[in-house]
């Protein structure tokens, strides 16, 4: 989920010892591995010159979207073919709702503040890099991360006629954050074989921190399309894979941000 990955970041680190110099922008890739229950795996991406050598540690803290306090973090810097990289993992434990106050969608602005140490005496530096969406990478598919934190009952229609049927797809949410999340809308399409045989729009709703959220939305079902999309086996009763795929609106402190969704769902005749 790109929201999951827009919120990582942030809570304190100690003060350092010496000024750290200017920020240059000289953080130049940015990646999302595995995101899961307990947090994210991110790595940040600088240029050999910035590093000096890629070898040795760091230690520092990161923020997203200029918010702080930011979350410290430390480990090995790795070689790359494009540069040096500073892998981390982030906690949801030290995800604020001041984290993602200024979240957007289109840019990541990402800053490390902290020092590399590559020899006895360890060298301070302030990083940052504003980083387009289509720059980011991902370990997996949205889609995939997404199954982890949404489930979708089957979607079970009492027959396919000429009309139309309205039935509820139940789902449920988990979110990992420490903070609540404000739904303002979800504009949703349903998808059978690649075809859209339903849309509709839901919100707004709480997605409470810590426990599941029981989500309805009504899908007013064609029959034709969903005949056409998925063939007969679904006349005959087979089961059909679809997905609930749109757009769902965050209300942060900053404003609000748009998220991709993608659940996968069942369509069965009863």
């Amino acid at each position: 989920m790109r929201f999951l990955a827009g919120a990582l970041t942030l809570a304190a680190l100690a003060a350092a010892a010496h000024a750290a110099p200017k920020a240059a922008s000289s953080i130049v890739g940015f990646r999302i591995g595995n995101i899961g229950e307990r947090g994210v795996d991110i790595v940040l991406r600088i240029p050999k010159a910035a590093a000096g050598t890629c070898a040795g540690t760091f230690r520092g803290d990161v923020s997203f979207f200029n918010a702080s306090p930011g979350i410290a973090i430390a480990g090995k810097v790795s070689a790359a073919p494009a540069g040096c990289e500073l892998p981390a993992f982030v906690p949801w434990t030290a995800v604020t709702a001041d984290a993602v106050r200024g979240a957007r969608t289109d840019v990541l602005v990402v800053r490390f503040r902290g020092e590399l140490a590559q020899g006895r005496k360890p060298r301070k530096v302030d990083l940052l890099g504003a980083l387009p969406r289509e720059a980011i990478e991902h370990a997996e598919p949205m889609a995939v991360t997404l199954r982890r934190f949404a489930r979708a009952t089957d979607l079970r229609p009492a027959a396919l006629g000429m009309g139309t049927t309205t039935v509820n797809a139940e789902v449920v949410v988990r979110s990992p954050l420490k903070f609540h999340v404000r739904v303002m809308q979800v504009e949703w399409q349903l998808e059978l074989e690649g075809e859209t045989v339903a849309t509709g729009t839901q919100g707004p709703f709480i997605v409470f921190s810590g426990r599941p959220n029981p989500v309805t939305f009504p899908v007013q079902l064609h029959h034709r399309a969903a005949l056409s999309a998925a063939g007969g086996g679904l006349a005959r009763g087979a089961r059909t894979e679809g997905r609930l795929t749109g757009v769902a609106r965050l209300r942060f402190p900053g404003g609000d941000v748009d998220f991709p969704v993608e659940i996968p769902v069942r369509v069965a005749l009863r």
